[in-house]
């Protein structure tokens, strides 16, 4: 079973990955700036999940838990690949999407 603090964790922790591969990037290249506004979306989407007073033992919030952490699994390290930066872009809008549909159920349910 996954819980508020499970998934705050993990993209907490996907955000400090695309922290990690910003550092690597020149800040003047175009793939930076996409990166960085894909961060603050996800950002601002794990701050709303905590301002949400839910059951996080319902069916609907373990099933878009489920979802989140079956894109989170297949993504693997590949944040990290800057050589891949492309891949890393729509790996986070994945993730980004996700988590989207993580908050809009919480939502739902709050």
């Amino acid at each position: 079973m996954t819980t508020l603090l499970d998934a705050v964790e993990l993209i907490g922790n996907r955000i400090t990955e695309i922290d990690m591969t910003l550092a690597r990037i020149a800040p003047s290249d175009p793939n930076a700036a996409e990166l960085m506004t894909l961060r603050c979306q996800l950002d601002l989407q794990q701050q709303a999940l905590l301002v949400q007073a839910f059951d996080e033992n319902s069916a609907q919030f373990q099933s878009a838990a489920a979802a989140l952490q079956t894109v989170n699994e297949s993504i693997g390290d590949s944040i990290r690949k800057i050589d891949h930066i492309a891949s890393v872009i729509d790996n986070v809008s994945r993730l980004l999407a996700s988590v989207a549909n993580l908050v809009t159920t919480v939502g739902k349910l709050a």
